[in-house]
């Protein structure tokens, strides 16, 4: 498979690498201009474990549901061709 969607595989992974760099640098710099804020959360991560650990879980769960009907449309697709 050399592309997606039309798209060219190696645009698409440059371009939401580039996507990825800048929402961690905005995040970087949001928590750099806030210290209060970052401690604030990250003192609440031990603090919440079972909480910490749902929302985990249902991140992990929501990912691996939209990878596999994302895969499942691309399978289905793929087999018309």
């Amino acid at each position: 498979m050399e592309s997606l969607f039309t798209i060219p595989i190696g645009a698409l992974t440059v371009s939401l690498t580039i996507v990825f760099v800048l929402a961690l640098a905005v995040t970087a710099a949001f928590a750099l201009r806030n210290p209060v804020m970052l401690k604030m959360a990250l003192r609440n991560i031990p603090r919440r474990r079972a909480q910490t650990v749902l929302i985990v879980l249902g991140l992990m769960l929501a990912t691996a549901t939209s990878f596999t009907k994302v895969s499942g449309i691309l399978s289905s697709a793929l087999s018309l061709v």
